[in-house]
């Protein structure tokens, strides 16, 4: 996956990226007080990724797939966890959100243009091994 992402939308963590992990608001106040590490990849534009790996709480975890199903992403069971996804015009690339909550774990990703095939579950299978 690594050489994917830089061969297909370098750099790694370009500081110009300013995108936001998700732009639900119940979940960003979850994410500003969680523990967690941020990465992008590609360049300040219309086109890259930002993901964040978070460690929360049960109360965390129940807040977070509750504001992503109000808000209408169609979660499932994946794993021992919960996948929850929504993509504008149903379509794969042009923008959306994917987020995987797993125990004490939360993985969100937001997309505008750019979504490797596997790229979130490549993390799930890195993290939960």
């Amino acid at each position: 996956m690594l050489a994917n992402l830089n061969a297909s939308n370098p750099p790694l963590n370009d500081p110009g990226v300013t995108m936001y992990t998700t732009e639900i608001v119940d979940a960003l106040d979850v994410l500003d007080q969680a523990p967690h590490l941020r990465c992008s990849w590609g360049k300040p534009s219309e086109y890259g990724l930002a993901t964040s790996v978070a460690t929360v709480t049960p109360a965390q975890s129940t807040a977070i797939t509750g504001a992503l199903s109000q808000s209408g992403f169609a979660c499932s069971d994946l794993d021992g966890g919960t996948l929850c996804e929504r993509a504008s015009q149903g379509s794969q690339t042009s923008a959306g959100e994917i987020h995987y909550v797993r125990g004490n774990g939360w993985v969100a990703t937001h997309w505008i243009g750019f979504r490797p095939d596997g790229y979130t579950q490549d993390i799930i299978a890195t993290l939960w091994k």
